[in-house]
């Protein structure tokens, strides 16, 4: 699962044309307008086998807009009653924002496959509580964090600082393809 997850972005022969898409995409989505084809983009990879390509920006545009409903309708719960109570009171929210941010992803995967409704559904949901769903979940984070230290080690030798964004988008790729072979075992 992780080693597939790790060549996914090299399989095809345009993949370089691809990770600079990613490096742009990256880029751009700090600025709000464009981020939900980021979002669009992460659908397309727990929806297809081989690297999306940057085609029909309009529906990976619009297919981003779902996949930030389907965020904050998971994760905003959480953070509404911890923002509704003062004190320790306000924890009582915690366990419910860290079932929404365990839960988003499986709903992501199922938005990509399925549908809207189906993000939602108790598919969904039955699926977080699965052995793989967990592995897939443990992985998709650590495998990044790795990178991630590899990378920053690697900034006191020779890779630039320019290179963030194209390690940002490997790394985004890298967590939800790991999440989709977890969810489809």
């Amino acid at each position: 699962m992780i080693l597939q997850a790790l060549r996914f972005p090299f399989e095809e022969q345009d993949w370089i044309r691809k990770m600079i898409g990613g490096y742009i995409l990256v880029l751009a989505s700090f600025a709000i307008l464009p981020a939900p084809l980021l979002f669009g983009y992460i659908l397309r990879v727990m929806r297809e086998e081989s690297m999306p390509s940057f085609d029909n920006l309009v529906q990976m545009y619009i297919d981003g807009l779902k996949a930030f409903a389907v965020v904050i309708l998971y994760m905003v719960p959480g953070i509404l009653i911890m923002a509704a109570f003062e004190g320790n009171l306000a924890l009582v929210g915690l366990p419910v924002f860290v079932v929404g941010w365990w839960g988003f992803e499986s709903g992501m995967y199922y938005l990509a496959n399925e549908g809207l409704r189906e993000a939602f559904s108790a598919q969904a949901l039955k699926t977080v509580f699965s052995i793989n769903y967990f592995i897939g979940m443990l992985a998709s984070i650590l495998v990044p964090l790795g990178i991630t230290i590899l990378y920053v080690l690697s900034l006191i030798t020779v890779l630039p600082v320019l290179l963030f964004p194209a390690v940002q988008f490997y790394q985004t790729v890298l967590r939800y393809k790991i999440i989709k072979e977890a969810i489809e075992k």
